[in-house]
């Protein structure tokens, strides 16, 4: 999933395990916009990181 979001494996865990949601939404968002990921990919993306956000207690 890492590469949707345009990052590296550990740059992707990083920010998971720092729980910074703003910035991993920040980067799909990126990633949409040019035109590297799709708008399906972009939506499930989405809405796992909102999913994970909350089960952590965290909103984007």
């Amino acid at each position: 999933m890492h590469v949707k979001f345009g990052l590296s494996q550990s740059e992707f865990e990083s920010l998971i395990d720092a729980q910074d949601y703003k910035t991993l939404e920040e980067k799909l968002r990126g990633a949409l916009k040019a035109e590297k990921i799709r708008d399906g990919d972009f939506q499930q993306c989405y809405d796992w990181l909102k999913k994970t956000a909350a089960m952590n207690g965290k909103s984007l």
